[in-house]
């Protein structure tokens, strides 16, 4: 059944079309939604240091340079990620290409 809808969509141009469009809109509403609450989560970081600071409470101590490796590492998966997203997208644009031919 799955197998007769994924040849029904990469058959018809139309339809893979249409499922680029509502992939690229989930696509864009999970990272819109990621971003929200990484903002929320820096901000109740910053309040929770204020708290601390006007009640002469000591911070949690931070590593710079195990948060720059972490940082370092998701930056190159989401590299990754990026290039296979571009190399999806790609194989797709040529189908829908040579759907259309």
């Amino acid at each position: 059944m799955l197998e007769n809808l994924l040849d029904d969509i990469l058959s018809n141009p139309a339809y893979l079309a249409v499922a680029i469009a509502l992939a690229a809109m989930i696509t864009y509403s999970v990272i819109q939604r990621l971003y929200k609450l990484v903002v929320l989560a820096v901000v109740l970081f910053v309040i929770y240091c204020a708290y601390l600071t006007l009640t002469d409470q000591p911070l949690p101590e931070i590593d710079i340079d195990k948060i720059q490796e972490e940082l370092g590492e998701v930056t190159d998966q989401a590299k990754e990620f990026k290039e296979k997203a571009g190399d999806t997208l790609d194989k797709a644009n040529d189908t829908l290409d040579k759907l259309k031919n």
